[in-house]
C-alpha cells in the first residue's frame, strides 16, 4: 500500500479479489469514478485509508469524496462511540480495536471510521490499529477479498479477535487475585484490583455499544452484503457479544473480590480490637490497684514492711493470669 504526504492511502480489488495499489495522483480520481459508474473500473471495488487526518485534509474530504457535510464530520471526529448509521447511498460505521503499542493501557481502544458502499469503502484513523495493519499485511500476501461486504466482515472479525487475548489476561489476573485473597497483603490486592475493574469498565464501555453496532450492521447491510458476509459479522458480533459477557462477568467477579477483601480487611481489625479490648479488660484492675496503692497519702497498707512489694506482684500475676483465663473460657480470645 502506498502512503503519501497527504495520510491517503488505497488499494483496488481486481474481480479475483486481488489487491493492487494505486499511484498518489489517481487515488482521487478512482474513488470518484467507482462512485459514478458503480465501480472502479473493472475492478470489484476500492479502499481509501485516510491516516491521522489534519485540518487540511479534514476539509478536503468534505469536497472529493462527495459525501456531503455530515458524514465527513462523523468520519473525522476526534472522539466517536461504535455506532452504525444507514443512509441514501451507503453506512457509516465505528468500530473500537484494542491499542498494542508497547505501554498502552489494555483499555485504550482505537477506533476506525468506515464509510460503506457497494463498490468503494473509506475509511479513517487518527491512531494504528492492530487489526487494520493485520488485514493490510494479509492483502499483501495474498489474502483474496471479493467485496466490500467481505472486506468489512474480515476487518471486523480481525478486531475482534485481538481483543480476545487482553479480556483473556484480564481474566487471568481476576483469578490470580482471587488466590492471593487468602494473604494479608490487602494494600497490594486493592490496588491490583482496581486497576482491573477500571479496565474492564473501561473496555466494556466500548465493547457493548460494538455488539450494537455489529447487529444492526448485518440488518442494515441486506443490499449491499451477500448472505455469507453477513453471517460472518453475525460471527464478529456473537464474539464482541461474548466478550461482553465475559467482561460482565470479571466485573461481577471484582466485586465480589471487594468485598471479601474488605470483609476479611474488617474481620482481621475486629481481631486485632478484640485481643486490644481483652488487653485493657485484664489490666485495667491491675492498674486499678497500683494506682490506690502508689497514692501519696498515709496509710497505705504494707507500707512499711519488705515483702509487701511481692506479696502485691504475686496478687496482681493471679489476676492477670485469671482474668485471661476468663477470657479465654468465654471465648474472647
Amino acid at each position: 500500500m502506498i502512503e503519501m504526504a497527504s495520510g491517503l492511502s488505497a488499494l483496488v480489488f481486481d474481480a479475483d479479489g486481488a489487491a493492487h495499489p494505486i499511484a498518489e495522483p489517481e487515488i482521487i480520481a478512482v474513488w470518484q469514478k467507482a462512485g459514478n459508474n458503480g465501480g472502479p473500473g473493472e475492478a470489484a471495488f476500492l479502499w481509501v485509508h485516510l491516516h491521522a487526518p489534519d485540518e487540511a485534509a479534514r476539509e478536503a474530504l468534505s469536497h472529493w469524496a462527495g459525501l456531503g457535510r455530515s458524514r465527513p464530520a462523523a468520519l473525522v471526529a476526534a472522539e466517536t462511540r461504535p455506532r452504525c448509521d444507514s443512509y441514501p447511498k451507503g453506512l457509516l460505521l465505528n468500530l473500537r480495536g484494542v491499542n498494542v503499542t508497547p505501554g498502552a493501557e489494555p483499555d485504550d481502544l482505537v477506533s476506525v471510521r468506515l464509510w460503506i458502499e457497494a463498490h468503494r469503502i473509506l475509511s479513517v484513523s487518527y491512531r494504528e490499529m492492530h487489526a487494520l495493519d493485520d488485514l493490510r499485511t494479509a492483502v499483501a500476501r495474498g489474502r483474496v477479498i471479493a467485496n466490500t461486504g467481505e472486506f468489512v466482515a474480515e476487518l471486523a472479525l480481525r478486531i475482534a479477535n485481538a481483543m480476545e487475548p487482553v479480556i483473556e489476561e484480564l481474566s487471568e489476573q481476576i483469578d490470580d487475585l482471587e488466590d492471593e485473597v487468602a494473604t494479608d497483603a490487602f494494600a497490594s490486592l486493592r490496588r491490583r484490583l482496581s486497576e482491573a475493574r477500571r479496565q474492564a469498565t473501561g473496555l466494556h464501555r466500548f465493547i457493548a455499544p460494538q455488539r450494537m453496532a455489529l447487529d444492526r450492521l448485518a440488518i442494515e447491510a441486506q443490499t449491499l452484503f451477500a448472505a455469507p458476509d453477513r453471517n460472518r459479522l453475525r460471527e464478529a458480533a456473537d464474539h464482541v457479544t461474548r466478550f461482553s459477557e465475559e467482561l460482565s462477568m470479571i466485573h461481577d467477579r471484582a466485586s465480589i473480590l471487594q468485598e471479601e477483601i474488605t470483609d476479611k480487611r474488617a474481620e482481621v481489625l475486629n481481631q486485632r480490637m478484640l485481643v486490644l479490648s481483652v488487653a485493657a479488660a485484664v489490666f485495667l484492675p491491675l492498674n486499678l490497684i497500683v494506682g490506690a496503692l502508689g497514692m501519696n497519702v498515709g496509710g497505705i497498707p504494707g507500707a512499711g514492711s519488705a515483702g509487701a512489694f511481692w506479696g502485691v506482684s504475686i496478687v496482681l500475676a493471679a489476676i492477670a493470669v485469671g482474668g485471661i483465663f476468663l477470657a479465654r473460657w468465654k471465648r474472647w480470645l
